[in-house]
């Protein structure tokens, strides 16, 4: 069971006040990659060095992950250039020694792909592949290496690759990002992390075991596919008022940004924010009091929250969606979740 640490929302919870005892594995997030020096860099040194001590006092193991959304950018040049995959490999290695890491984690979003303004070359996964085996060489043999990946095998030339196997190799284990499917982004409201693809809606039809069956096929082992889970929720305004179905024409012209995380939360609900909101009243029942109604659709096998009254949509997860998520992965064979 992996854990994502997010060192910007430590007021919320401090490193003494998470629970260790649930987790195997902890990603420390993020690292930022140094242009002029390969090196991933990190400014909050003080609150890592708490998480890895108290994690190590409970038998838990700590990685940094290097990247994110908003860190990539660098990963390309550097994985296509021989001088920079070696300062990017033996800084990293450093790196992990002076933090006492267990491991570290490499979060490229995406190898091959034009995202978030980053345009991917077409050798990006053969030398993203170079970069790894690199890695695997340089690092003491007791530290591991982990990635960050999308609902799809790596991208060659022509789209997925059919075949990722020589990945398994330098790589320990790969965490499959199976949410972020529909967002404010989307024309249509429709379910954050669906179990099963939606229908309908206009996004591709990609979940949770779509993207698990997708990397087991491109010869992954399916030990070593870790499964992502969604503890928050995405909102949307539709145009219309929803009646029975998930899916309605998002309103455009409406801020849909809202969320009790703060400004710039980008509609992001966290189970917290929604308990402590009162957009739910249980775990599995919404205040009908402030107008929320709870659904569940069975064909992706996802609750959504709805109040009529602000057209405002919630896709998320709950003990009941994670539990079908949760035993998908042990009755098939993955390595488990995150």
């Amino acid at each position: 069971v992996v854990g994502y640490y997010s060192d910007w929302n430590t007021q919320q919870l401090p490193p003494d006040k998470i629970d260790y005892s649930k987790l195997t594995h902890i990603n420390y997030a993020f690292a930022l990659i140094d242009t002029a020096t390969s090196a991933p860099t990190i400014q909050t040194k003080d609150t890592l060095a708490q998480v890895v001590q108290n994690a190590h006092e409970q038998g838990v193991k700590v990685a940094v992950s290097v990247g994110g959304w908003t860190g990539s950018a660098p990963f390309s040049g550097i994985a296509a250039d021989a001088g920079k995959r070696q300062a990017f490999v033996q800084a990293t290695t450093s790196f992990v020694k002076e933090h006492s890491l267990d491991g570290i984690d490499i979060d490229w979003e995406y190898p091959g792909r034009e995202t978030n303004g980053v345009v991917g070359r077409p050798d990006d996964s053969d030398n993203f592949l170079k970069l790894l085996n690199e890695l695997r060489k340089d690092l003491p043999s007791d530290k591991y290496i982990s990635a960050a990946v999308r609902v799809e095998p790596f991208d060659g030339p022509n789209g997925p690759m059919k075949d990722v196997s020589q990945f398994a190799g330098p790589l320990d284990f790969v965490q499959v990002m199976a949410y972020d499917v529909y967002g404010s982004w989307s024309k249509a409201s429709g379910p954050n992390a669906p179990f099963d693809p939606a229908k309908e809606g206009g996004e591709p039809p990609v979940s949770f075991t779509t993207a698990a069956k997708a990397w087991s096929d491109a010869k992954f082992p399916r030990e070593k596919i870790v499964m992502g889970l969604a503890f928050y929720g995405r909102s949307v305004v539709t145009k219309d008022v929803l009646k029975n179905s998930m899916h309605g024409q998002r309103d455009t012209n409406a801020v849909q940004a809202y969320s009790a995380s703060g400004a710039g939360a980008g509609g992001v609900w966290t189970w917290k924010d929604l308990r402590d909101n009162n957009v739910l009243a249980s775990t599995s029942s919404a205040n009908q009091d402030s107008g929320w109604e709870r659904h569940w659709d069975e064909g992706t096998k996802t609750p959504w929250l709805y109040q009529a009254k602000s057209k405002t949509f919630i896709s998320y997860d709950d003990p009941q969606s994670l539990a079908d998520k949760v035993n998908y992965v042990r009755q098939n064979g993955y390595g488990g979740v995150m």
